[in-house]
């Protein structure tokens, strides 16, 4: 008598962003072939996601760039996918917007990243003048760049706190290495000067002198190649997850009675829809900030300073280079990308007008403060603090995304959770990578 296989183990991964397809991807190709994934994804598209405009330019929004230092679970993920990649090369321009109406943003400072070529100066800004500006710009640069290097931030220590210790000057501060983390974190100047401080010096650290890279074909190809072979079941807002006698019951917006039932869920979303969900981390996570972002695929052009015209010239025949416009009030700085003549607005201070909207989007950007590094690292590493005794994985429930890790709220925390939860939870380890799938790490 035949004997049956053992039942494979039921896993509903919720959220389709790169943790959830990462972790997801990685469970169904598991060589152990123990497990069945299914990812149940609230919208009517996987949110990992692109966009290919009418110019035929396929533009992620947001546009998603990475170095293999401060990101190197990522690099290790689209070395495995077999993902070709390209160097990118910036030009940031720092702009202001003074709070009148009608008023337009004004150059103060071009800078191309890790000095691809060198600095010109603003228009309007006199050789001599841009020189000097470089010297004492580039002095308080080498300054802020030891103070990453030898002060070291205290456990709870704040980044505004960790920047009056550095007594980096209040110019460079306010009109360069803010606006340059803001547009990073997607948040506002204040949000900023909350974050962790090791996280802005961790990352300064990794990110020195390193070259940012981009998958060639956006991200639409990771996320061809990571749900390839995964059901995903779209329009699925789940609404509950208890844990029964039979497992985990999952109750889906809108279905009445109907459940279904897991032998473990992962959560791949932010922290205010798990909250929602799942009722024994909703005194934990209710505590980490959130933020709506929006962003715009346009070719409203006032958003520019009236200079860029000018500005572009310097790096118009560049290959694989993107102008970053940095518009920075006193409390915001939003960046606008500038693709081949169409402009990717992340919050912008200047509403594109209706008619030049080519697409929208909005998501959630989690913010880091200390206190809610506090709470994940003890749901993460079960140590005491605000977690009320919960570990990532108590009940077969898990929690991945780029808000789980210890660091910026970035791609690296999507895989890097995303792999830990499958090494912990799992039985899946790095020795296993190579075997997963078809490709090899």
């Amino acid at each position: 008598m035949t004997s049956q296989p053992p039942r494979k183990k039921r896993v509903i991964v919720v959220g389709s962003g790169l943790a959830g397809l990462t972790v997801a991807y990685l469970l169904h190709n598991d060589p152990k072939c123990e497990y069945e994934v299914e990812i149940f994804e609230s919208g009517p598209r996987p949110s990992l996601d692109a966009t290919t405009l009418p110019t035929n330019l396929e533009i992620d929004i947001p546009m998603r760039t990475f170095s293999k230092n401060y990101y190197r679970t990522l690099y290790t993920l689209y070395k495995h996918l077999k993902l070709p990649i390209r160097s990118e090369k910036f030009t940031y321009i720092f702009t202001t917007l003074s709070s009148s109406a009608h008023s337009q943003p004004e150059t103060y400072h071009t800078h191309p990243s890790n000095f691809h070529t060198f600095p010109a100066p603003a228009p309007g800004v006199s050789l001599l003048s841009h020189i000097l500006t470089l010297a004492t710009l580039y002095l308080a640069y080498a300054h802020f760049t030891l103070c990453t290097l030898l002060l070291q931030p205290g456990e709870d220590e704040t980044l505004s706190s960790w920047l009056r210790r550095s007594r980096l000057p209040d110019w460079a501060v306010r009109g360069y290495l803010l606006p340059m983390f803001s547009s990073v974190g997607t948040c506002s100047i204040q949000e900023v000067m909350s974050f962790p401080a090791r996280d802005i010096t961790g990352y300064r650290r990794a990110m020195l002198f390193r070259r940012h890279y981009v998958a060639t074909g956006g991200v639409g190809v990771i996320r061809q190649r990571l749900l390839s072979g995964v059901p995903i079941r779209l329009n699925r807002r789940v609404s509950r997850v208890v844990k029964t006698d039979h497992g985990l019951s999952v109750s889906l917006h809108g279905s009445g009675d109907k459940v279904e039932v897991a032998d473990a869920v992962i959560f791949a979303v932010p922290p205010d829809v798990v909250a929602g969900a799942y009722k024994p981390l909703a005194p934990a996570l209710s505590q980490i900030p959130t933020a709506k972002v929006k962003v715009y695929a346009h070719t409203d052009r006032r958003v520019l300073t009236p200079t860029y015209p000018l500005i572009s010239r310097r790096f118009g025949s560049v290959k694989d280079h993107v102008a970053i416009h940095l518009t920075t009030t006193d409390t915001h700085t939003s960046a606008t990308e500038v693709h081949a003549g169409v402009l990717v607005s992340t919050n912008p201070q200047i509403v594109p007008e209706k008619d030049k909207v080519i697409m929208e989007a909005g998501y959630t950007r989690v913010l880091r403060t200390v206190g809610s590094r506090r709470i994940v690292n003890a749901l993460l590493d079960g140590v005491d603090g605000d977690a009320q005794g919960w570990r990532n994985g108590d009940e077969g429930v898990w929690i991945v995304g780029g808000w789980c890790w210890d660091g910026i709220v970035l791609l690296e925390g999507c895989v890097r959770s995303a792999v830990r939860v499958w090494e912990e939870g799992f039985g899946g380890g790095m020795e296993d990578l190579g075997r997963v799938g078809s490709g090899g790490l």
